[in-house]
C-alpha cells in the first residue's frame, strides 16, 4: 500500500505540473463512443471503470493476438498455454476464467460448457477498431457472466475500397499469412479478412494450426441500419501439459467455434430500437494421447441461440435504457451429457443528469434460468464532474454466475463434478477518479468484491481427484492506477509517450480452502509499463514492461519490444517478446518459450 501512495503523490505532482504549463488548454479529443447493449455515453463521461485498447495502440504493441494485447493491461490476467493465443484463460481483477465475460460487437460469447472456450474469437487483430474493457460488475448491462467484467470487442466498419495482405515469420518455424479487403456498395460495404497461423512449438507437442475467417457487412436501409456478421476458427494444437498434471505431454486438441449475427437499428422520435439474433456454436475434441485417441476422448457440441431487444429513449430526464433478451444453449457430449438450458432476460436503467454535472444510473436486471431459477441484479452508477477534465464516480452491483456443465457434470480419473452445485454471487462496489485532457489520461479506482457461494475445484490431499464445490465467502479487494501522457506537446519538443499500470489484490480467505486450482491463484501485484517513440510518421519503436507477482506460482518480470517503418504502402515491423528470455509460467506449471523474436509485414494493396 505505501508504494501506492507513494506513486500517487509522484503523479499528483505531475499533473499539477501538466495543468500549470496547460491552463488555456480545453479538452480537444474525439470522444469514443462506450456503447454498451443499450446506452452510448461518451467515455469521458463513464462513472465506471473503462478502459481502452486503440487501433493505433494494436499498432504499435508487439502482440500478434487478442490475449497478448490483453496482457498489457493491469488488471487483466491473461493466462496463456503456449504462444499467439492458441488456448489462453481470461480474468479479470482476480475473479476466474469463468467469471468473465466477451462481446464482440455487443453480441455475447459465453460458453456453457466452460470458460476455457471464451478466448476462441475469430476475430483477426487487423478487424479491430477497439476493445472496450468493463471492469467492475456487469451483469446489470450484459447478465450472469459479466461476474468480474467485460470485455467488448469493437470491430472496423471501414467505408473505403481497401485489400492489404499481411504476414509475419517467427522462431520454430512460426508463421502467420493472411489477407484483408473491403469492398463499398450501394449504401453499405463488405469486409473480409482470412488469416492462418501455424508453428512446430517451441518445445514437444505443443504444434499449432489456427484459422481464423471473419466476415462483416453494413447497409443503410433509410434511416435505420443493419449488420451482419459471421466468423469462423479452428485450432488444432498439441497440449503438453495443457490440462490436468504437467506430465501428461501427449494431450491434443481440436477447437471449432463459429459465430453468426445479424443486428437492425431503427429511429423512431426520441426512441432508438435495436433488435438482433446470434448463434454461436462450438465443438471441442480432447484426445488424452494424441497417437491413440482410444484411450480418452471427449468429444464436445454446444450450440447458443439467442434474440435480443434493445431500446433507448432519450427525455427530460436523461436517457432510458430497456433489454429483452432469450437464449437457449444446448450441449452435446460424451463425457457431461445432452444439456439444455434456457434463459430469459429483462434489464432497465435510466441515466439521469442534473446541472450537467452530477450523473446517476440506476438500474436493475432480471434473469430467469430454466435450472436455477430467477435472479435480481440491481446496482447503481453515481459520477459527478468537477471540470471538463476531471471525474470522481462510484457503484455498487449484484452479480451472479451459474455453474458450468463442466463444473457440473464432467468426470475422469482425475476430476469429479459435483451436481449439487449452488451459484455463485457477490456484491462490488467500487470508487474511482478520472483525470483526462489532450495530453494526460489518468485512472485510479479501489473496489471491493464480496462473493458467496464461490465455486472452485479442490482437493485436500494430492492424490485426490479435483472436486467442485461452493468454498464460502471470500473477499477481494483491489486497487488500480492506469495512466498514459504524451509529453510532446507539454514540452514543444517530440518526446516519447508513456503508459503506465499497476493493480493490486487481496482476499481474506487465502488460508480457509483445501488446495485451490482456480479460485485462489490470483494475481497480487501486477505492473505494466510501456514507452513508445515515433520518431517520425513513418519510424517508430516500442517497449513494454510487465511484472506479475501471482499468489501460488513464482513472479516474472518481461520485457518486449517492436521496431517499426512505414516505406510507401509497406508496413514492416521487427518484434521480440521476452527480450531478456526468462523462465516462466502463467498457468498450470506449462513453461512458456523464452526469447521469442520475429518480423510481420502488411502490405497495402489498395
Amino acid at each position: 500500500m505505501k508504494y501506492f501512495i507513494s506513486t500517487l503523490g509522484i503523479f499528483f505532482f505531475i499533473i499539477t505540473y501538466g495543468i500549470s504549463q496547460n491552463d488555456s488548454l480545453q479538452v480537444d479529443l474525439e470522444e469514443v463512443m462506450i456503447k454498451d447493449r443499450r446506452m452510448e455515453i461518451g467515455y469521458s463521461e463513464m462513472s465506471r471503470t473503462i478502459q481502452l485498447i486503440t487501433a493505433d495502440d494494436i499498432k504499435f504493441l508487439p502482440a500478434q493476438s487478442l490475449p497478448e494485447l490483453l496482457q498489457n493491461v493491469a488488471g487483466i490476467d491473461v493466462r496463456r498455454r503456449g504462444v499467439n493465443g492458441v488456448q489462453a484463460d481470461l480474468s479479470i481483477r482476480g475473479g476466474g476464467f469463468d467469471q468473465s465475460l466477451v462481446l464482440v460487437n455487443g453480441i455475447n460469447l459465453s460458453d456453457p460448457q466452460t470458460g476455457h472456450h471464451l478466448m476462441n474469437i475469430p476475430v483477426n487483430v487487423e478487424d479491430i477498431e477497439r476493445i472496450e474493457i468493463l471492469k467492475g460488475p456487469g451483469a446489470r448491462v450484459y447478465g450472469q457472466n459479466a461476474f468480474a467484467g467485460a470485455i467488448n470487442i469493437v470491430t472496423k466498419q471501414k467505408t473505403k475500397s481497401t485489400a492489404s495482405i499481411f504476414t509475419s515469420y517467427a522462431q520454430n518455424e512460426t508463421a502467420r499469412i493472411g489477407v484483408s479487403a473491403s469492398i463499398p456498395v450501394q449504401n453499405g460495404s463488405h469486409q473480409f479478412t482470412y488469416a492462418k497461423s501455424f508453428s512446430e512449438g517451441y518445445r514437444y507437442n505443443t504444434d499449432y494450426e489456427v484459422d481464423n475467417i471473419w466476415y462483416q457487412s453494413q447497409f443503410d436501409i433509410g434511416d435505420d441500419k443493419l449488420m451482419l456478421m459471421a466468423g469462423y476458427t479452428s485450432r488444432a494444437f498439441g497440449a503438453n501439459g495443457f490440462y490436468a498434471s504437467p506430465s501428461f505431454t501427449d494431450q491434443y486438441e481440436e477447437i471449432g467455434t463459429s459465430l453468426l449475427s445479424a443486428k437492425y437499428e431503427h429511429q423512431k422520435n426520441n426512441w432508438t430500437l435495436r433488435p438482433a439474433f446470434f448463434w454461436r456454436r462450438n465443438q471441442d475434441e480432447y484426445i488424452f494421447v494424441r497417437s491413440n485417441p482410444s484411450i480418452y476422448r471427449n468429444l464436445h457440441i454446444g450450440n447458443a441461440l439467442g434474440l435480443e431487444l434493445n431500446a433507448t429513449n432519450v427525455n427530460e430526464y436523461g436517457v432510458l435504457g430497456i433489454g429483452l433478451e432469450s437464449r437457449i444453449d444446448y450441449l452435446q457430449s460424451n463425457n457431461l451429457g445432452d444439456r439444455k438450458r434456457a434463459t430469459f432476460g429483462i434489464n432497465i436503467e435510466q441515466r439521469l443528469v442534473f446541472f450537467d454535472i452530477l450523473d446517476i444510473t440506476p438500474g436493475v436486471a432480471i434473469f430467469n434460468y430454466s435450472d436455477f431459477g430467477s435472479r435480481l441484479f440491481p446496482g447503481i452508477d453515481l459520477g459527478m464532474a468537477f471540470t471538463d477534465r476531471i471525474r470522481i464516480y462510484a457503484n455498487i452491483g449484484s452479480t451472479w454466475r451459474v455453474p458450468t456443465y463442466t463444473d457440473l457434470f464432467y468426470e475422469d480419473p482425475a476430476n469429479l463434478g459435483n451436481s449439487e452445485l449452488k451459484p455463485e454471487r457477490a456484491l462490488t462496489a467500487e470508487m474511482g477518479f478520472r483525470f483526462q485532457d489532450r495530453n494526460w489520461d489518468l485512472q485510479m479506482s479501489y473496489f471491493a468484491r464480496h462473493s458467496e457461494n464461490l465455486i472452485d475445484w479442490t482437493k485436500v490431499n494430492d492424490d485426490d481427484p479435483w472436486f467442485p464445490s461452493n468454498v464460502g465467502e471470500v473477499v477481494i479487494r483491489g486497487i488500480e492506477l492506469n495512466a498514459s501522457v504524451d509529453p510532446t506537446n507539454i514540452f514543444k519538443v517530440n518526446l516519447p509517450s508513456l503508459t503506465f499500470g499497476y493493480a493490486h489484490f487481496s482476499g481474506e480467505n487465502e488460508g480457509d480452502a483445501p488446495i485451490s486450482r482456480y479460485a485462489l491463484e490470483y494475481i497480487r501485484n501486477h505492473f505494466t509499463m510501456g514507452v513508445n517513440m515515433s520518431w517520425t510518421d513513418k519510424f517508430y519503436n516500442t517497449l513494454l514492461v510487465k511484472h506479475v507477482d501471482r499468489l501460488t506460482l513464482e513472479n516474472y518480470t518481461l520485457i518486449d519490444a517492436k521496431i517499426g517503418l512505414k516505406v510507401k504502402k509497406i508496413d514492416f515491423a521487427l518484434f521480440s517478446n521476452n527480450l531478456l528470455d526468462r523462465d516462466y509460467t502463467e498457468t498450470n506449471l506449462v513453461p512458456m518459450p523464452g526469447r521469442w523474436s520475429g518480423v510481420e509485414v502488411n502490405y497495402l494493396i489498395t
